[in-house]
């Protein structure tokens, strides 16, 4: 190398380097990432099932940024502009971890003989579709709320009626401004939407015991 190419490739070399020091603090290294994934859910098995056969549960349906990975929030001044953490991110997007979720729960308390993830070459007794309409903090003066509304419709394949058309909605406080009380707050929220559910097809307009 030329001592002209050795000077110009010093001098590239250090601006370079004094470029990175400027843009992360001079020293100071980029935040870690987070992965949040939800607890395992626990629920009291049923005297009996409510669905005699199989009941299938699709992939939920998400749309726009509740679809990603990151984790959403509303700021305390603005609760209509939607914002999402940069180093903080879910294991796997929504729509997968609500479904493993409420599969998992819907099978640990025995809600149909048999409760499975979607599969286009099964033909199950029942179909659940779920569509997620909000999953963020509200950050308010009163203190960090886990908010989440889902449409959930539960169909009878053999005869084509709907059990089940409705909205279902959780706002809970989370114990504190961690985001780990936040997800611990999705969790708690989610199985109270689980417990309306049941109960809602416990009830003799949806009662479904061949």
């Amino acid at each position: 190398m030329s001592l002209l190419k050795s000077k110009i490739f010093n001098i590239l070399f250090l601006s370079t380097t004094l470029l990175l020091s400027a843009c992360f603090g001079g020293g100071s290294s980029i935040p870690d990432d987070h992965y949040y994934r939800l607890p395992e859910p626990v629920g009291e098995k049923l005297p009996n099932p409510i669905l005699n056969g199989t009941l299938s549960i699709k992939k939920i349906i998400t749309h726009g940024i509740y679809g990603e990975r990151s984790l959403i929030y509303t700021d305390k001044n603005n609760n209509i502009k939607l914002n999402r953490y940069h180093y903080h991110h879910w294991e796997k997007s929504p729509s997968t971890l609500i479904q493993d979720n409420l599969v998992q729960y819907l099978k640990t308390i025995g809600i149909a003989h048999q409760v499975i993830a979607y599969n286009q070459n099964t033909n199950p007794d029942y179909l659940l579709e779920a569509e997620l309409i909000t999953l963020h903090r509200d950050m308010s003066s009163n203190g960090i709320i886990a908010n989440i509304s889902i449409d959930i419709r539960i169909y009878n394949k053999s005869n084509n009626s709907i059990y089940i058309n409705k909205r279902y909605h959780s706002k809970l406080l989370a114990k504190s401004d961690k985001l780990i009380d936040t997800i611990q707050a999705y969790s708690d929220g989610l199985h109270n939407i689980y417990d309306e559910l049941i109960s809602d097809l416990q009830s003799e307009n949806f009662r479904a015991t061949n």
